[in-house]
């Protein structure tokens, strides 16, 4: 989302991952680290010590925290009822 006017989105603040509602998208993708390096390329930055080599947490350029997952994980799911 983007809101553009003035006064419209409230000053940034951390949020943790234990919060109510929406603290971060998680999205299963073909590769993490090639996927990270491209988010980088828009403004996005990686959080380091997330980086577990499977997983990892970067940040939108508004500071949203995004967990890129392999395929693997999205598809070891339980199906959807």
């Amino acid at each position: 989302m983007h809101y553009d006017a003035p006064g419209a989105t409230a000053p940034f603040r951390p949020r943790t991952m234990n919060e109510p509602g929406l603290t971060h998208l998680s999205i299963s993708v073909d590769d993490v680290h090639a996927t990270a390096d491209r988010a980088i390329e828009y403004g996005g930055q990686i959080i380091e010590d997330t980086d577990i080599g499977v997983a990892l947490f970067l940040k939108d350029p508004d500071g949203q925290l995004i967990e890129l997952l392999p395929v693997a994980y999205r598809d070891s799911l339980p199906p959807k009822p």
